[in-house]
């Protein structure tokens, strides 16, 4: 199951406990198969760093796989294991 990211705008709840008044920002996580949302997550400022932690890791982790792949490739031509799997053999 694929599932996407949208940023809605919706009411807002402890509006009084964070100073706020009318509507917040939220981001919906939704089911691509029957547009269901899964789950809402309302960010907050204070978040602010751990995404921007969790981007550079993802950065990072990113580029360590493809570096990895290629040289898989590399090694041993178009025949690479894919998918994690280590008992692959091409003969």
């Amino acid at each position: 199951m694929v599932v996407l990211l949208k940023i809605a705008i919706r009411d807002g709840w402890k509006q009084q406990d964070n100073n706020r008044f009318g509507q917040c920002m939220e981001i919906r996580f939704i089911n691509s198969v029957d547009d269901k949302i899964l789950f809402r997550y309302a960010p907050n400022l204070k978040d602010k760093p751990v995404w921007n932690e969790l981007f550079s890791k993802l950065k990072v982790y990113d580029k360590m796989h493809k570096d990895i792949f290629n040289l898989v490739k590399t090694i041993d031509g178009e025949f690479y294991a894919g998918m994690g799997d280590c008992n692959y053999d091409k003969e």
